[in-house]
């Protein structure tokens, strides 16, 4: 005879740590704030959820504030240890007279697994060289990270990060004229294998980049106005990318930037209605990623994988065609 008793319910003390650590990784990813909740109900659950709580980190700050805000993460080593992804935005103005808060450098030197690192402070290139004050407290600091990878910077005063962070592997600048620095790009992060950039790029640069940064998969150029860039087409433009063996993915700008006739807003004799631009800009798109296919995507070409047009991510599928897939 089978036995009717019914089996006890497991009690959370009997719940081993890994258990516990699968909870929380559904919750991230379900319920962030019941995470939080959870990390509230005794020691050990705080000991499991912590470094998934703050593995990673976006905050938007005041630029007078931050200094006391960091000290607070610098207080906690868990925290300190848990963190992958750091994106800074300073949303006020830094003003003349302020310099950088020391306190980010001591927290990118405290962040030891950081990854991933991304920083955008106000509107800076109207005050100067805000950042010359301190640099050197910066720099004369150990800022190897071998566990950094990519980097995102939003002010070309940012720019001695790149100089003085250990080889990347990915890198966005944004106002930046990156032309200046693609030697010592090179010299710097020969493995590259992203390189996204504000500003167009012409034909010889194109061929710079190819020589000095031979790795890259995943290039990007996202300028307002492509044809202040080259005289021709769009297509014909990057048509020079073949020098890339390894080329992966390729990044523009808006398809209305990029020139293609029929699509330049200021060729237009009277405006459109939002149906007709949506019209227009819907051909555009099929005749650029056509384009692609035939005078990019050759036997001795780049095997691309995606393009992504503004906010359109197009990927190529099992027939070798791009397909647009949605928008991002």
């Amino acid at each position: 005879m089978k036995s009717t008793q019914k089996s006890e319910p497991t009690q959370y003390s009997a719940l081993n740590d890994d258990v516990l650590y699968h909870l929380c990784l559904l919750m991230r990813t379900d319920n962030f704030q019941g995470l939080i909740k959870l990390s509230m109900v005794d020691r050990r659950t705080r000991v499991v959820s912590t470094p998934l709580m703050f593995e990673q980190i976006e905050s938007f700050l005041a630029w007078d504030r931050a200094q006391e805000k960091f000290e607070v993460i610098l207080e906690n080593r868990t925290i300190l240890s848990s963190v992958r992804v750091l994106s800074l935005n300073f949303w006020d103005d830094a003003k003349p007279e302020h310099s950088v808060p020391s306190a980010i450098f001591t927290l990118l030197a405290s962040l030891t697994h950081l990854v991933e690192f991304s920083i955008t402070v106000g509107i800076l290139t109207k005050h100067g060289p805000l950042f010359q004050s301190n640099i050197d407290e910066y720099l004369s600091g150990s800022l190897s990270h071998p566990s950094l990878r990519s980097l995102h910077i939003g002010n070309r005063e940012l720019m001695f990060l790149v100089e003085s962070i250990s080889p990347l592997e990915s890198l966005v600048i944004e106002e930046l004229p990156f032309q200046l620095y693609i030697e010592k790009l090179g010299d710097l992060h020969p493995g590259l294998r992203k390189l996204h950039c504000s500003g167009g790029c012409d034909t010889t640069n194109v061929r710079r980049i190819a020589r000095c940064l031979p790795n890259l998969r995943d290039i990007g150029f996202l300028s307002i106005g492509y044809l202040r860039y080259w005289a021709g087409s769009i297509l014909g433009h990057l048509a020079s990318f073949r020098v890339f063996p390894m080329l992966e993915s390729i990044t523009l700008s808006d398809i209305l930037d990029l020139g293609i006739d029929g699509c330049i807003p200021s060729q237009w004799e009277v405006p459109l209605s939002e149906d007709e631009l949506i019209v227009r800009k819907e051909r555009a798109i099929e005749r650029l990623l056509e384009g692609i296919e035939n005078d990019i995507m050759t036997e001795d070409g780049p095997k691309l994988q995606t393009v992504v047009i503004g906010h359109i991510l197009c990927k190529v599928d099992a027939n070798g065609r791009l397909r647009r897939v949605k928008r991002i």
